[in-house]
């Protein structure tokens, strides 16, 4: 990845300090702002971020107050969709990409030259907002797309290269609008046949994004509906259920009940936003659309197991661990073994829960029965970054019930597993979860062995 230098004046170099507060709370244990665009921005500017002395207080400041402007214009926009939003003095704020706006938007972001340029540099463009040739060729059904964009180029028309390779191109976003436009007025019947074109050629080369929003241009809603199926689980593991909500809200209602995967992803997204009376009619319609869309019984089980799971953790929300306990049983029992993200959150559910309840009570043998149990099961499939967190607490559990040496074997455990997993990682075997939170369980683990060997004689059979 390539490093860029700032040479900024004292007064442009303040976009830093909140460029830095934004990454630093998003890489935080429980971050009020998701922005890997700035983390990853900060990891690519050449600069000593260390002397900006960036306090916790501050980095929350910074983040409460994007946050709460990224739900403003969310709003906003949801109720203005052809809406032109002018981002004047933005430096190098990502709130257009972690509101992610649809295509209908028309937004500028504005800063001094330098800035702009550095934005252009650090962050990627936009799907919809980028053509090559290929694509030119697949949506006029011609074979002269390069050598067309070549010459605009040469010409100076609003044309600008987007590669050193002179693949990719843009227009500037004013000249695209005006063009738009005019096709709106000439050609309107021709837009949403463009649109579908674009969608297919995306599709078939690997960009199943930009594939769905042109797809949803054109009002192809099946097309939408299909290529939503095939990445809502990956948006999910990328922490963009925001997008995923923008695409589902863009359907027809009718269309997602019809279809299960679609209203599970829909109650999925709406149990992030803390819709819960939403998510429990969301799932209804999943299981009335059993018969009628499903034929696989495999895939019944899957879908009863997950309904299970989002039920259990809708139970965990409301203060109900009796019923969250029951659901989250019942998700692991119909789970296929293979559903490793899924099955992981329901054992971690049902080990929180479980734990809270035995830890109250006088019966210690019934609580370090259910956390190992919960161990296996997390385990099992060699989920690491699952089984981690549970052999935490039944370690923690094990000490406050002056078991010491249970509770070092059980730290023990854990420090190899994530040891074994963090090098699994770095030989490039592929892990079907991030490795991030593996330092922060190995962290916790260390300091319950490292307790152990200093308290020897505190040990217990």
């Amino acid at each position: 990845m390539r490093s860029e230098k700032v040479h900024f004046t004292t007064e442009k170099e303040t976009m830093l300090m909140t460029l830095y507060g934004r990454a630093l709370q998003s890489r935080s244990k429980d971050p009020i702002l998701q922005d890997k665009w700035a983390e990853d921005a900060v990891n690519r500017i050449d600069y000593d971020f260390g002397k900006l002395k960036m306090r916790e207080h501050r980095t929350l400041l910074i983040a409460i107050r994007a946050k709460q402007l990224d739900l403003w214009t969310t709003r906003y926009l949801a109720d203005h969709p052809n809406a032109t939003v002018l981002h004047l003095g933005c430096g190098l704020d990502s709130r257009i990409y972690r509101i992610d706006p649809p295509a209908s938007v028309r937004w500028f972001d504005v800063d001094y030259p330098e800035v702009i340029e550095l934005r252009r540099r650090l962050y990627p463009e936009r799907a919809g907002y980028r053509m090559s040739a290929p694509l030119c060729n697949a949506v006029t059904g011609q074979n002269d797309g390069q050598m067309m964009l070549e010459h605009l180029e040469r010409a100076n028309l609003f044309l600008v290269s987007l590669d050193d390779e002179c693949h990719w191109y843009r227009y500037h976003p004013l000249f695209a609008e005006v063009l738009r436009h005019r096709l709106r007025q000439e050609q309107p019947e021709l837009l949403p046949e463009l649109h579908r074109r674009a969608s297919v050629w995306y599709e078939h080369n690997g960009w199943a994004d930009a594939g769905i929003e042109h797809a949803l241009a054109a009002g192809d809603f099946e097309r939408a509906a299909k290529l939503i199926e095939q990445v809502a689980e990956a948006t999910w593991i990328h922490r963009e259920p925001a997008t995923l909500l923008r695409w589902l809200d863009a359907l027809p209602d009718d269309l997602v009940r019809s279809r299960p995967h679609l209203s599970l992803s829909y109650a999925r997204t709406l149990l992030f936003v803390g819709q819960f009376d939403a998510v429990e009619a969301r799932l209804q319609d999943v299981e009335c659309g059993f018969d009628a869309s499903v034929a696989d019984r495999a895939e019944v089980r899957d879908l009863v197991g997950r309904i299970a799971a989002i039920r259990s953790l809708v139970a965990c929300y409301q203060g109900e661990p009796s019923r969250a306990v029951t659901l989250s049983r019942q998700a692991l029992a119909f789970l296929p073994p293979d559903n490793l993200l899924v099955r992981a959150g329901v054992a971690i559910n049902l080990a929180l829960n479980l734990a809270d309840a035995y830890r109250a009570s006088a019966d210690g043998a019934e609580a370090n029965r259910i956390l190992a149990e919960a161990a296996e099961i997390t385990q099992a499939p060699g989920n690491v970054p699952a089984a981690l967190p549970v052999l935490n607490l039944l370690g923690e559990l094990e000490t406050a019930q002056g078991k010491l040496r249970q509770a070092r074997e059980t730290y023990g455990r854990a420090l190899q597993l994530a040891s074994e997993y963090q090098e699994q990682s770095r030989a490039g075997s592929r892990c079907r979860l991030p490795v991030q939170p593996m330092w922060a369980w190995q962290s916790c683990c260390a300091n319950g062995t490292n307790w152990m060997r200093r308290h020897p004689r505190r040990q217990q059979a």
